[in-house]
């Protein structure tokens, strides 16, 4: 491992006591897509925070730094091995402004763009979300300065289309996606659906947003959550992403006044509500449950004022806010209490903006700003501190492919070594016969961090008994079938900290006619072991040879011979493959009239 200190280590066994914690995240995280960092605001479309990937861990280290000079910095989203920003270079002119893609591992620049301008109405370029190729920007701010939204070619900035209605995205707000790729856009006054092949709107539903900031919607499955004003009160509502119908509301969650931070959907269902206006009566955080005509308030938490920015859920279903000392703190998901509690964070002016990044095991990544105070913390997920650094105009933190990256004003735009997942890979299916002598192969599994060693785990279906599930290539004896029946086997390994995600192999075990007539040997394979050159011989009972095959044991087919073959029969596959070096275990196929028999070749 790159890095060994105790902490880490004390770390690693955390993690490895978590694993099924960790694959549970990861098939709730991917049911419906791969999402990298895609919103610039809350990472995903729900808006939770939670990554797919695994940043640094403590005392991370620098890729990268540079960039774009900017007076003004909006967070930062990746997709790939692209980290897209805007750098704004002054308060006001709308044409310095650019939007600014880099390759996140070098930090080589790629392209830049600006949108189309507007001086009138509309402000500078930003950056609101990338999916699936395209880059979602807009200038925007508010509901008194709505502008289109505008998709940009990921690969070179290439406009693509302006959305055929405006959007009202501030600065605290981003679009979303619904499970097919459809952009989400909430506005002070309506919901869009926008077609992303094309911009168009495929449909609007109305509604009153509490202000132009908060509007953004929340997507999980089929919905769309958002906060509504009803009768001078704001609830949390839900619509049908797929038809934008309007399905129901919760009840009164304060009075009406301004919201500037949008909801949350953690990974069960549960929707977390920010209510924050900058009152003591009325600034919780609700916990609330979908009860699919109705929603549920389950708990609601004292939470500090904040006028913008992002909360969290992690893969265990710990919910990361702050408090009204402005303390970061970890509340138990079932009823809102403290579970851990960090209280030495610095807001000079009672006016924190949080941003938060969850990696796939759990670490929390931490982005403070409190003008002229900015912070980045990386901790444990029981708030246990790894790491920090004060970054002047620090705006977000986002988690991408072994990577971490921020965006600050001046030319500070940063990236960081995260961690790679390990890859398993089972080896390709196979085809054998009942009692057959069977090998799985692992060898193709891997790890990016070439400094890792990987460790196997098999897991084989009943009934099947692996020589060694630990080893990178088990062995077992094909059970005796009275029908073709596949076996599925199950391969993880670890690479000291992190688990990959299964992987399967599925073994055909074929029915053989008669086969106790071949259970006893009924020719001979000599020399064996052999250089490639072997003799068989011997084959009493059979009237003739019919052909054979060789294979190894990813199922890779090294010769195969048809017709009546005389015998003894010499065999060569060393002068047919010259030069290749052919060492290794090989499994020899005997075509007679009575079936097939398998034998095991090693050539050393």
């Amino acid at each position: 491992m790159k890095k060994t200190s105790l902490f880490i280590m004390d770390l690693t066994k955390y993690l490895k006591s978590n694993l099924s914690l960790i694959l549970i995240f990861c098939s709730l995280l991917t049911v419906a897509q791969e999402y990298d960092w895609n919103l610039a605001t809350g990472g995903n479309p729900a808006r939770n925070g939670l990554s797919r990937h695994y940043g640094p861990m403590e005392n991370p280290e620098l890729l990268w730094s540079g960039g774009e000079y900017a007076a003004y910095a909006g967070n930062p989203v990746i997709e790939g091995d692209k980290l897209i920003v805007y750098r704004r270079t002054a308060a006001s002119p709308q044409t310095e402004s650019w939007i600014v893609c880099y390759n996140v591992y070098d930090g080589t620049e790629i392209w830049r763009a600006q949108l189309p301008l507007d001086p009138g109405s509309e402000r500078y370029s930003k950056v609101s979300a990338v999916y699936d190729g395209r880059v979602y920007a807009t200038r925007a701010a508010g509901s008194t300065q709505p502008s289109k939204l505008y998709a940009l070619d990921l690969d070179d900035g290439s406009m693509l289309w302006g959305s055929e209605d405006d959007v009202t995205e501030s600065s605290c707000e981003t679009v979303s996606f619904a499970e097919n790729g459809d952009v989400i856009a909430g506005n002070y006054t309506n919901i869009l659906c926008i077609n992303p092949q094309d911009g168009t709107t495929t449909w609007s539903l109305s509604r009153q947003a509490l202000s132009s900031d908060g509007a953004s919607v929340s997507c999980y499955g089929n919905k769309g959550y958002y906060w509504e004003l009803s009768d001078n009160n704001s609830v949390v509502s839900v619509c049908d992403l797929s038809t934008g119908q309007y399905l129901y509301s919760s009840e009164s969650i304060g009075t009406w006044g301004a919201q500037q931070q949008g909801l949350m959907v953690g990974g069960d269902g549960t929707i977390y509500a920010p209510r924050c206006s900058g009152g003591t009566n009325t600034d919780f955080l609700y916990s609330l449950t979908d009860k699919g005509d109705s929603f549920q308030v389950n708990w609601n938490f004292p939470m500090g004022y904040s006028f913008a920015g992002s909360h969290a859920v992690g893969p265990d279903g710990s919910v990361y806010t702050i408090s009204r000392d402005f303390e970061l703190v970890r509340l138990n998901q079932a009823d809102g209490t403290v579970i851990n509690t960090y209280s030495e964070i610095v807001a000079p002016n009672g006016l924190p903006i949080p941003n938060f990044a969850i990696g796939a095991d759990g670490l929390v990544y931490y982005s403070m700003e409190d003008w002229p105070y900015y912070e980045l913390f990386i901790f444990t997920p029981e708030l246990e501190k790894l790491w920090s650094e004060e970054i002047n105009g620090l705006r977000g933190v986002a988690l991408g492919a072994g990577v971490m990256a921020i965006n600050a004003k001046g030319v500070d735009i940063r990236a960081y070594d995260g961690r790679y997942r390990p890859v398993a890979d089972a080896g390709e299916d196979q085809t054998v016969e009942s009692a057959g002598f069977v090998y799985l192969n692992g060898s193709n599994s891997y790890d990016l961090d070439e400094e890792d060693i990987l460790t196997f785990q098999w897991v084989a279906p009943d009934g099947i008994v692996l020589d060694d599930v630990n080893a990178e290539m088990p062995t077992f004896t094909a059970p005796t079938v009275t029908e073709d029946t596949d076996y599925e086997f199950y391969l993880t390994v670890f690479d000291g900290g992190l688990t990959s995600e299964p992987d399967t192999v599925v073994i055909t075990v074929t029915y053989i006619i008669n086969i106790n007539d071949f259970s006893k040997p009924a020719f001979s394979i000599y020399p064996n072991p052999s250089n490639g050159i072997f003799t068989i011989e011997n084959l009493t009972g059979f009237q003739s040879l019919l052909g054979l095959e060789i294979t190894d044991i990813t199922g890779k087919q090294w010769s195969m011979l048809h017709c009546p073959l005389p015998l003894p029969l010499q065999i060569d596959i060393t002068t047919e493959h010259a030069p290749l070096q052919l060492q290794g275990i090989y499994f020899l196929k005997i075509k007679t009239e009575n079936g097939i028999i398998t034998k095991k070749l090693i050539i050393q």
